[in-house]
């Protein structure tokens, strides 16, 4: 039934703007988003980092405990587009696409009440089976997990963190591919560095948006210097993290 579904899909490839929607889920562009709301209200923006950790780690624990290949390894004909092929790198259930976009979309439309947003992840969710790199049961439970963790916003942060990165760690040792659990490494450490820095996160703070887009454009050229010189990608998430919560104290103490 799913390869029906997913050949239907490919069909649609022709429409190129499946490549650009499915960016919407891409990790690099949410952080990108959750890093401008937290630096216009730095209080909604904790709230969306937490809840997108959240959701973020559950679902990479599920791939890593699934470890269900991707469905262009187990159907005929799929071809995924080469375009989407290049992030399809760990296992496929659930979409971690899919989870990420719900998480940051649903959490702005719950919080702002612009239920137009929730359009946002299903059509990621789409893209990704459109692209040939997701089957629907992916795409389904992604946005679930994260819809989830919206409504909810609750739960162990560090304790979940914590299952993450030692799960991976042990599959790792146990003959796992890196590239099969590098994501699941990566947002365990970067949760627990959220964790050890939030202590000492300054008082609640709104910048203007000229100083926000003053502070995203370095990032960006960061962003593009690393991908032209393919260095590793956690040098940004690392480089990210951290210049998110020091900009701040610097541009506010600039007033």
């Amino acid at each position: 039934m799913e390869y029906q579904i997913l050949m239907l899909f490919k069909a649609l490839r022709i429409i190129k703007i499946f490549d650009y929607i499915t960016l919407l889920g891409d990790t690099k562009v949410l952080l990108f988003i959750i890093c401008t709301v937290y630096w216009k209200n730095s209080i909604v923006g904790i709230e969306l980092i937490k809840t997108t950790l959240m959701a973020g780690n559950v679902s990479q624990i599920a791939k890593l405990v699934f470890c269900i290949p991707r469905p262009f390894t187990i159907y005929k004909n799929i071809n995924p587009s080469k375009f989407a092929l290049k992030t399809a790198t760990g296992y496929s259930f659930p979409s971690g696409h899919s989870q990420g976009s719900m998480s940051v979309f649903g959490f702005l439309a719950n919080k702002y009440n612009r239920n137009i947003l929730y359009a946002i992840p299903f059509l990621v969710a789409i893209s990704r089976l459109v692209l040939g790199v997701h089957t629907p049961t992916d795409v389904i439970i992604g946005l679930i997990i994260g819809l989830i963790f919206i409504r909810l916003n609750k739960g162990n942060l560090f304790v979940i963190a914590l299952i993450s990165l030692l799960l991976s760690i042990f599959k790792y040792t146990k003959g796992t591919e890196f590239m099969l659990i590098k994501d699941d490494l990566m947002i365990g450490i970067l949760t627990l560095l959220f964790i050890i820095i939030t202590p000492y996160i300054q008082k609640p703070h709104k910048l203007s948006n000229k100083k926000i887009l003053i502070g995203l454009i370095p990032l960006a050229v960061v962003l593009l210097i690393i991908k032209y010189f393919n260095l590793p990608t956690y040098i940004f998430y690392i480089l990210f993290l951290i210049t998110m919560f020091v900009y701040p104290k610097k541009a506010v103490s600039k007033k």
